[in-house]
């Protein structure tokens, strides 16, 4: 017999339900750009967990012609084709939204989606909402 006792319990870790969309509360969005020309896109984390989300970031896939050429001071940007991002700062409170402008510039007339995936250092229960859809048309 050892000194310590264990009875077995599990410890979740932090559950912060956070969700990714862009503008209001769709996950999948429409935007009309100019060719050339930057268009400001409001995306919004929001945590409607029981603990705060801590450790958020976040990766963009663009599709060739579409660049970011800025994004708020609420994030930490870098890449090209796969940009990366995390959240500056404490993360989102339960019941908290945080919100990120984007400026996206397109050379195309034709359609291209912006493909987002977002994470925590957490456990999220419902990862399907982590996930953003943008078309640039």
């Amino acid at each position: 017999m050892g000194s310590s006792c264990d009875i077995g319990a599990y410890e979740l870790g932090a559950r912060a339900d956070i969700g990714f969309s862009s503008r209001r509360s769709n996950y999948v969005r429409t935007y009309a750009v100019t060719p050339g020309v930057s268009r400001t896109i409001k995306l919004r984390i929001f945590n409607k967990g029981f603990d705060p989300a801590v450790g958020i970031n976040f990766t963009l896939r663009l599709p060739a012609g579409v660049t970011v050429r800025k994004a708020s001071s609420a994030v930490s940007c870098s890449g090209t084709k796969t940009v990366r991002c995390t959240v500056r700062g404490a993360g989102v409170d339960v019941g908290g939204v945080l919100s990120v402008n984007m400026k996206f510039t397109s050379t195309s007339t034709e359609p291209k989606v912006v493909r987002g995936r977002l994470n925590h250092a957490g456990v999220d229960p419902k990862s399907g909402n982590n996930i953003a859809r943008i078309t640039l048309t």
